[in-house]
């Protein structure tokens, strides 16, 4: 029993001390508000250029948290930030201005609350699906935060949301926490409008082919998902119409740039999609149906990236980071002692 206290507290240490570091590399190497569609400032005034201002839950929970703080709290707070070198210096990385220290270190502990919150999330979803030594698991876990460094180099203040959001409405959606699911599945709408792929692994894991959950109760919550993000996408879109910007950056004379001037880096980046694509989708009966319904929102992101994202602007794929992953480690451990295997599927309700 305490041994296996200790291991959870230890866990837990290198768990919070990684995610530590990713947010320090993060702050320091992404550019994190430097582009000046999406500035701080701007971002949590409302006045960001579209589609950035329509990710409204980062700033609206800043916001809300520093309207409930009382104002000489507040303001002794900020001075108390700002006449910090160290925390001075992280501002100035953050690329915020003094006035929104309050702001920033609220946003800064939700960024970093939510790499924690996706490792966790992570070593969830991983218990759910395959049985392996606690060891295995807990370096699976590890080696799916280290992972995240090529995903960093650019980012914005919602990005680890999106991680941990989705990474959490997969282990709900999963284990059927029905109300659960539909709670944390707002929370990805007002982050990204991404957040209507999680229909996809829903329809095809417990619906078709093989019908998993009464026919109803998906009717029910298929049509909830739906009115969810229909409602707060118009009401999002509506108040923010009047914005700079567009609903959809087009981005594919970037690509066909890259291949003219960047062209190897452009081979070396087609040729890594094609190995995790291939990782991915080899030997689909070995692995768990679930992630393998997942991972089909990978179709339509690559198709988004494609048209709509800027060339090495890897974070467009947070979505189905965590189930790629797993499914790349379960195939790339498949031939070891070390492998994870696949635990049986639950009967149909």
């Amino acid at each position: 029993m305490i041994i296996n206290k200790l291991h959870s507290l230890l866990w837990w240490v290198i768990c919070i001390a990684t995610s530590s570091i990713l947010l320090v590399v993060f702050v320091n190497i992404s550019g994190v508000n430097a582009y000046e569609k999406a500035r701080l400032a701007d971002m949590l005034e409302g006045k960001a250029y579209r589609p950035f201002v329509y990710r409204v839950l980062v700033p609206g929970i800043a916001n809300g948290v520093t309207s409930v703080l009382p104002d000489s709290f507040e303001k002794s707070l900020e001075n108390h930030l700002n006449n910090s070198p160290a925390y001075s210096r992280s501002l100035s990385r953050f690329r915020a201005s003094p006035e929104l220290a309050v702001e920033s270190l609220i946003i800064l502990l939700m960024m970093g609350g939510s790499i924690v919150g996706f490792c966790a999330s992570f070593r969830a979803l991983l218990l759910s699906l395959y049985s392996a030594p606690s060891l295995v698991v807990d370096i699976t876990c590890l080696f799916a935060m280290m992972g995240l460094l090529p995903f960093i180099f650019i980012g914005y203040i919602y990005d680890f949301s999106v991680l941990f959001l989705f990474t959490l409405a997969l282990v709900l959606l999963h284990k059927q926490h029905w109300w659960a699911y539909l709670v944390v599945f707002t929370l990805a709408v007002l982050t990204k409008e991404t957040a209507i792929f999680l229909v996809i692994p829903f329809i095809l894991y417990f619906w078709f082919p093989k019908q998993r959950i009464q026919p109803s109760l998906a009717v029910k919550l298929l049509a909830a998902q739906g009115l969810i993000y229909l409602f707060l996408q118009l009401a999002i879109r509506s108040h923010y119409s009047g914005n700079p910007g567009v609903p959809l950056e087009f981005h594919l004379y970037d690509h066909l740039w890259f291949w003219i001037n960047r062209p190897a880096l452009s081979i070396i980046s087609t040729i890594t999609s094609i190995i995790v694509i291939y990782l991915i989708f080899i030997h689909p009966l070995r692995k768990p149906p679930f992630l393998v319904s997942a991972c089909m929102m990978l179709i339509p992101l690559l198709i988004m990236f494609i048209f709509f994202g800027y060339p090495i602007e890897i974070r467009v794929f947070y979505e189905v980071y965590s189930v790629a992953t797993l499914i790349i480690i379960q195939q790339l451990l498949d031939k070891t002692r070390f492998r994870l295997v696949p635990l049986p599927e639950s009967p149909p309700q």
